[in-house]
């Protein structure tokens, strides 16, 4: 900004003039800065370092680092761009409503809390799978290869002509420096025998002869993009991180040899226009280590015969050539329609559960369509600006709440208030689908049900009848910002944002964090955390980068599972955060996210996968916006089929608040949210206490929360002897007296009014 500019200019002046000798900017941002302005004070600044926001500890680390008494090794988690609007993203991105919406007044109705609808607003994302990286390391590619029209002038911001990648980035995603040097050597990889895994190895020798140091070794993918692919709509990214290592602390002179272990699941993509379903296309798949995207990306086409006359540049911008020797090569040599098909979890088929987010698939989009952005033709499919799109009434309907929902005629009501004395700490660490959890759920009330899923705000309900002890919920997920039963704290640790935490590409590191966030919650008594949040950096401008990892769902993942394991390790249930597709804050509350299922797929839920599907993560928050038409909390495509059907998750669902009107508890449970973060009237289910298809659903939402809770810090103390009893504090007793006198109090006062009054008209009659 302005201010900011005008301090530099002066701190030049000041360098320039001898006051002091050395000039360093430091980047204390959770987003990606763009450097058009900063790059042209290259000549002046002696140095620059994005220090992220690192919370409570940050200004000693800042200080060690500047030093030298700590030596940098993380590595960037977003491309950092001249100007950020190269980035296909910022096309559609911020205010976007219907253009006819006002001729669609019902939906337009207000809530209660933030008297506004943004049920009118949308976002598109055209862009596709070419998030961060993977669009400009794909282009890049493609203008090296001569094809798919990559040079073309379509989406230039700071390039001088056609475009051009050393003038668009200025440093990739995974680039990173160090007080000393790295050399890798010995590359080497295979397939295991009677295995679906490849093993990478590099060694990495410190070169430097003076600081001790840690290097982060990259691996990336790349799949062939075959006729197939442009006949079917499928993309395929020219280069996606698939694995990494960290060394240890490396002495000058010093190697360590790091193995890299990937699955061959990481070589299929999602098919969802003809398979519909994952697929393994035959042809020849590249992996190469690179110190970051870029370096890795330029290997590969070192692999694939190109040189620096063809149009290749390092992260420098200068010419350069790549280096095949770190690159190996598989070849699969016919294609698989089945392998990936179905869930290596639970064995579900998987197919098609978004074609309802896809404009173009949209049953009912009438005239709506739009263009996803294609490596096989970048000119003719480049962004255009926002995509606009238009109501119809068939849409318009879809956006109500409290929608009419399908009696299963098999339905049998369920049991209520059973004397089966079973306690819930019987439970623990017993199955999901044990049959004693059927005898637990008999012993509560339609009303005990009702309370547990509607009532959630900072808190879970204790239930009595079960012996179900309440429990404290808040945020993260960078520290807890209030400490419940510990009154000698103030507040607890703040922690690292989580993109600098992703920066770090420490995944022990990542997850002694959770550990450490894990003992603040026991100290605090809280049982809930809501958090890490893990939605991807779409744009750089996206308003909770500093809640999310990366733009990259591998890193992401791996860092959210990290992060996860941690807290969970001490009995934390982590609600991790905003599944799904949520990417900005504006008109966050139901905007209506339109994209295609192979980006929902491979980009948005990858980051997810890890922590459900390995670290069995109990809890998750559904995010405020909507998947096309559908609020988020009410897609039972992501909610029941995905989640469930292919993850296997066993735990709960919760929504990101609830006390909008649109909110609906019918529209969630049917879909397969269980819990309402509001204070929320467990009455209001009370009209649907005779239909066996809502109580039993309702009874698998207590089901869900009771085993997250269970199975964590909430049952601590807890034996079969224990019992949870209501009570009312002294202060709750003193607040309900001065209610109660107060009440008396203008009860007296009415009284004497009225007869004040009374006697006023008297007198005014006497005197007519």
């Amino acid at each position: 900004n302005p201010t900011e500019i005008e301090i530099l200019n002066q701190l030049v002046s000041y360098r320039k003039s001898g006051v002091f000798k050395n000039l360093v900017v430091l980047i204390s941002s959770s987003h990606a800065i763009q450097f058009s302005e900063l790059s042209k004070y290259e000549d002046d600044i002696d140095a620059c370092m994005w220090v992220g926001m690192g919370g409570k500890m940050a200004n000693s680390a800042i200080v060690n680092l500047l030093s030298g008494a700590a030596v940098p090794s993380g590595r960037l988690t977003n491309v950092y761009a001249y100007n950020n609007f190269s980035n296909p993203v910022m096309a559609n991105f911020g205010e976007m409503r219907y253009a006819n919406a006002s001729e669609f007044e019902y939906i337009y109705e207000y809530d209660n809390t933030h008297n506004m609808s943004e049920k009118t607003a949308y976002i598109v994302y055209e862009e596709g799978i070419y998030v961060g990286y993977r669009y400009y390391e794909t282009r890049y590619e493609d203008v090296v290869m001569g094809k798919g029209n990559a040079d073309s002038t379509v989406g230039v911001a700071a390039s001088n002509g056609a475009w051009n990648y050393a003038e668009e980035v200025k440093y990739p995603f995974g680039y990173g420096t160090s007080y000393t040097t790295f050399e890798y050597s010995d590359f080497s990889a295979s397939k295991k025998a009677f295995s679906d895994e490849y093993e990478v190895r590099v060694t990495v020798t410190n070169t430097g002869s003076e600081y001790t140091g840690r290097e982060v070794v990259q691996l990336y993918l790349q799949k062939p993009y075959t006729d197939y692919d442009k006949t079917n709509g499928i993309e395929k990214s020219a280069i996606e991180l698939v694995g990494f290592a960290k060394t240890g602390k490396l002495a000058p002179g010093a190697s360590e040899t790091v193995t890299i272990t990937v699955n061959e699941s990481a070589f299929k993509t999602y098919d969802a226009n003809r398979q519909k379903t994952y697929i393994l296309e035959k042809g020849d798949y590249y992996l190469a280590v690179g110190t970051d995207s870029h370096d890795a990306l330029n290997n590969i086409l070192a692999a694939k015969g190109y040189k620096a006359e063809n149009g290749m540049v390092n992260t420098a911008g200068t010419s350069a050539n790549g280096d095949s020797d770190f690159v190996y090569r598989a070849t699969i040599n016919a294609d698989d329609y089945e392998k990936y098909s179905k869930s290596e979890i639970t064995g579900e088929e998987i197919t098609n559960q978004f074609d309802d987010v896809d404009i173009n698939k949209h049953e009912t989009r009438g005239s709506n369509s739009v263009t996803y952005l294609s490596r096989s033709d970048w000119e003719n499919t480049y962004p255009q600006g926002k995509a606009e799109l238009v109501l119809n009434a068939e849409m318009a309907k879809e956006l109500e709440w409290d929608k009419d929902f399908e009696e299963d005629p098999n339905a049998v009501m369920p049991l209520y208030e059973q004397p089966n004395n079973m306690k819930l700490i019987m439970l623990k660490g017993l199955a999901y689908d044990n049959e004693y959890w059927d005898d637990l759920l008999d012993q509560m009330s339609f009303a005990d049900q009702a309370l547990l899923v509607t009532r959630a705000s900072g808190s879970t309900q204790a239930i009595p009848s079960v012996d179900c002890p309440g429990t404290y919920d808040l945020d993260g997920p960078q520290g807890l910002t209030k400490f419940y039963n510990n009154t000698s704290y103030a507040s607890g640790m703040c922690y690292p944002c989580q993109v600098l935490m992703g920066a770090t590409f420490d995944v022990e590191l990542i997850e002694a964090i959770g550990r450490c966030f894990g003992e603040d919650m026991l100290c605090a008594g809280q049982q809930v955390l809501y958090g890490p949040g893990a939605n991807i950096q779409r744009s750089p401008y996206s308003g909770r980068n500093g809640e999310y990892y990366s733009e990259d769902p591998y890193l992401t993942k791996v860092m959210l599972a990290a992060e996860v394991k941690g807290l969970m390790e001490k009995g934390v249930v982590p609600m991790f955060k905003h599944f799904a597709l949520n990417d900005q804050e504006t008109n966050r509350h139901c905007l209506n996210t339109w994209s295609n299922e192979q980006a929902v797929r491979e980009i948005y839920l990858e980051a997810f996968y890890d922590a459900i599907c390995y670290e069995k993560c109990t809890s998750v928050m559904a995010s405020f916006n909507s998947l096309g038409t559908e609020w988020a909390s009410a897609h039972k495509g992501l909610l029941t089929n995905v989640l469930r059907g292919e993850w296997g998750f066993e735990g709960y669902v919760s929504t990101d608040g609830a006390d909008m009107k649109w909110m609906s508890y019918i529209d969630g449970l049917m879909a397969g949210n269980d819990i309402w973060m509001s204070s929320g009237d467990p009455k209001s289910l009370d009209p649907y206490k005779d239909s066996a298809t809502f109580c039993q659903i309702l009874r698998e939402s207590a089901h869900r929360i009771m085993y997250a809770l269970v199975n964590s810090n909430a049952m601590n103390g807890m034996s079969a002897n224990s019992k949870i009893v209501p009570i009312t504090n002294w202060w709750q007793h003193a607040l309900v007296g001065i209610d109660v006198g107060f009440g008396v109090t203008t009860f007296v006062c009415v009284i004497f009014l009225v007869l004040a009054i009374a006697k006023k008209e008297e007198k005014n009659t006497s005197k007519k």
